[in-house]
């Protein structure tokens, strides 16, 4: 039996007018990329909140949930790539379903 939650991630600002809530599904007691780690948030703060990168191609390696990536595709960036590896299908399973 496998057991998902739902968290939702919301990003706002005070230059923003609408704030930005992402869905994420996570495994319960899953593998490591099914989960939302600490760092994913702090980097999806970083890429929300600087203009430094607003035309620039993303590269996330190790993506895990994507939210990183999400965050970078609610902006006009120039190409947004996702990557991971897990022997674990669910993985790879769950940032497409992620993205949906």
């Amino acid at each position: 039996l496998v057991m998902y939650s739902t968290k939702l991630h919301t990003f706002f600002d005070d230059n923003t007018p609408d704030a930005v809530t992402i869905s994420i599904r996570e495994e319960v007691a899953g593998d490591y990329g099914l989960y939302v780690w600490p760092s994913a948030i702090v980097l999806s703060e970083y890429i929300w909140s600087s203009e430094k990168y607003a035309h620039s191609s993303i590269l996330e390696i190790g993506a895990g949930t994507a939210l990183p990536s999400m965050i970078a595709a609610t902006f006009q960036r120039k190409h947004i790539y996702i990557t991971d590896y897990s022997p674990n299908q669910h993985v790879l399973d769950n940032i497409e379903q992620c993205l949906m």
